[in-house]
C-alpha cells in the first residue's frame, strides 16, 4: 500500500463511524455491484489481491468494487474542508503504480477539495478523473487507452462524492472537522440536519452580493437548484431580504424557471437571522405537504439558530475571497481569477483568447472615465453572452480581457472570437443618447495546437493579440501563424 502524502492525514476505523454512511452509498453499492456482475473477469494479473486495504471512510466493500467495475489502477475517497484534517481511504494497484506516483495524484487531487469541480486529465499512468464536493472528493484513475469510458465512472464517482459530503455534514462534533468551514459546507450540514429533523427536502439560500443564492441542498432536493439565484420578488427572496419572516406557497419559492414536480409542491421558507440582519433562508418541502408547525417547527428553528453566527462568518469570507478573484466594474474573474481557472486540475487541452478594445484611450480621452467604464462594462456583457458554464471569461487589465475554453481547439477558439468580434459590431453602445462605434482585436492561442503546456497560452495569446494590432486592428489572430484565419 501506497504510503499516504505526508500532509494528508488518514483516519482510524476507530475514529470513524462508517455504519452512518450506510444508508447514503447502498445505491452506489447496489449499482456497482450489479455493474460487476454484467462485466466480464478483470484482465488476467489484476485481482482484488493486488488493492492494498485500506483504512476506512467508506465501508471498503464499495470502494473496491468501484475500482472492480471500471478496471482501475486506484480509487480514492477524500474526506475533509483542508489539508490538515482531510481523511483519505484509497484502493491502489501497487503491481503498477509506484509510491510517488499515488502520492503526487494525491497532492494533485487535495489540491481541489472544498470545490464544487469535476475533472479528467491524461497522464503517463492513465486517465485521472475526479468529483469534488464541499468537504468531500472522489477520484479514479483509469487504465491508458483512446477508449477509455470517463463518462460512467463519473457518474459513478458522483454518487460517491455525494455521499462522502453528506456523511461530513452528520459528524457529529466540531471537533471532528475543520475549524473554518466553508460556506457550502455549513449550508450542506444544515440542510442535512434539517431534512432529518422536519422530514422535508431542504435548500439552503444565502445572500450573496449577487443576491439570494441557493448555496446547499439535502440528500433528497433537487440538485439542479445549486447556485441558482432567487428571484427578488419569489418567497425566498423575500425571506432573505427581511421583507417577510416565514412564507408557506404552493408556488415555486425560488421563482427559477426549472421545470420539475416540486412547483405543484407547497414549500415554506424560513429566514436565518433576525430582519435587520439576515444572512438568508431555508426551504422546506415537507413531505406531507402541510406546513411544519409546533415541536417540529421549534427543532428547525433552534437547529437554524445554533448555526447564525458561523454561516455569516463564513459568508464574509466568502465575499472576500470572491471579490479577491472578481474585477469590481465588470464583474467578470480578474487576473488573478483567471490564473486559478488556468492551473485547475482538469483538461489539460484547450483555447485561450485574448482582447482588447480597439483605439480605447482615445474614447476615454475625449468622452470621460465614467464612458470608458460604460464601454468596458458593454464588452465584457457581449463576453458573457458568447461562453459557456464550464468557460471563464476575465479582464485582466485596463482594457484587456481574456477567454478560457478549457477542452476546446484552436479552431474552436477561433470562433468564438469571431462571433465576440461581429457581435460588437451589430450591437451598439450608446452613451449619452449618441451611438459610438466599438471594435476590439483578438489573439488566440490553443493547447495542444501552439504549446504544449498551459503556461504558455497567456504569452501566445497576447504576442498573436500583438499581430492582430499591427495587422489593422478589429481583427482574430492566431499564435504561431502569418496570417489571420480565414472562417
Amino acid at each position: 500500500m501506497a504510503s499516504p502524502a505526508p500532509d494528508l492525514m488518514p483516519f482510524t476505523q476507530a475514529s470513524f463511524p462508517w455504519w452512518s454512511v450506510l444508508g447514503p452509498i447502498a445505491a452506489l453499492a447496489t449499482g456497482v455491484a450489479g455493474y460487476i456482475l454484467g462485466r466480464r473477469r478483470p484482465p488476467r494479473g489484476v485481482s482484488s489481491s493486488t488493492f492494498s486495504p485500506s483504512e476506512r471512510v467508506i465501508p471498503d466493500p464499495a470502494i473496491r468494487w468501484l475500482g472492480g467495475a471500471h478496471n482501475a489502477l486506484a480509487v480514492w475517497a477524500f474526506e475533509g474542508s483542508t489539508l490538515d484534517s482531510v481523511a483519505i481511504a484509497r484502493h491502489v494497484n501497487s503491481a503498477v503504480l509506484r509510491p510517488d506516483d499515488v502520492e503526487s495524484m494525491e497532492q494533485r487531487l487535495a489540491a481541489s477539495l472544498s470545490t464544487e469541480d469535476e475533472g479528467v486529465q491524461r497522464m503517463e499512468q492513465g486517465t485521472l478523473i475526479y468529483v469534488s464536493r464541499s468537504a468531500a472528493l472522489a477520484g479514479m484513475l483509469l487504465r491508458p487507452g483512446p477508449s477509455v469510458a470517463t463518462d460512467l465512472a463519473l457518474d459513478d464517482l458522483r454518487e460517491l462524492a455525494n455521499a462522502l459530503m453528506y456523511h461530513h455534514a452528520l459528524l457529529p462534533t466540531r471537533e471532528s472537522k475543520s475549524p473554518v468551514e466553508s460556506l457550502a459546507a455549513l449550508g450542506t450540514g444544515l440542510a442535512v440536519q434539517l431534512e432529518r429533523l422536519a422530514g422535508a427536502e431542504v435548500i439552503v439560500v444565502a445572500n450573496l452580493h449577487g443576491g439570494p443564492q441557493v448555496i446547499a441542498n439535502s440528500p433528497t432536493a433537487d440538485k439542479r437548484l445549486l447556485q441558482k439565484p432567487a428571484d427578488p420578488d419569489s418567497p425566498a427572496g423575500k425571506v432573505s431580504r427581511g421583507e417577510d419572516d416565514s412564507i408557506f406557497t404552493g408556488l415555486d419559492p425560488l421563482g427559477t424557471s426549472i421545470t420539475d414536480r416540486r412547483r405543484s409542491k407547497a414549500a415554506q421558507v424560513e429566514p436565518i437571522g433576525p430582519a435587520q440582519n439576515r444572512q438568508g433562508a431555508v426551504i422546506l418541502w415537507p413531505a406531507s405537504g402541510r406546513e411544519i408547525s409546533g415541536q417540529a417547527l421549534g427543532d428547525v428553528t433552534e437547529a437554524i439558530r445554533s448555526i447564525e453566527s458561523t454561516l455569516a462568518a463564513a459568508r464574509m469570507m466568502h465575499e472576500l475571497l470572491q471579490s479577491a478573484m472578481t474585477d469590481a466594474l465588470t464583474g467578470l474573474k480578474n487576473r488573478r481569477g483567471l490564473d486559478v481557472e488556468l492551473t485547475k486540475t482538469g483538461s489539460e487541452f484547450g483555447a485561450l483568447i485574448y482582447t482588447d478594445l480597439d483605439k480605447f484611450k482615445g474614447l476615454n480621452d475625449s468622452l470621460g472615465h465614467p464612458a470608458g467604464d460604460a464601454a468596458l462594462s458593454h464588452f465584457a456583457n457581449i463576453l458573457r453572452d458568447h461562453v459557456r458554464s464550464t468557460d471563464t471569461a476575465a479582464r485582466i487589465g485596463g482594457e484587456e480581457f481574456a477567454v478560457w475554453l478549457p477542452g476546446a481547439t484552436i479552431e474552436r477558439g477561433v470562433e468564438i472570437a469571431e462571433r465576440i468580434r461581429l457581435s460588437l459590431g451589430y450591437r451598439p453602445w450608446i452613451w449619452k443618447n449618441h451611438q459610438w462605434p466599438l471594435t476590439a482585436s483578438f489573439g488566440v492561442a490553443g493547447c495542444p495546437e501552439t504549446s504544449r503546456s498551459r503556461q504558455n497560452l497567456p504569452a501566445q495569446a497576447d504576442a498573436a493579440l500583438y499581430q492582430a494590432k499591427n495587422g489593422g486592428r478589429n481583427k482574430v489572430a492566431t499564435a504561431g501563424k502569418s496570417g489571420d484565419w480565414t472562417l
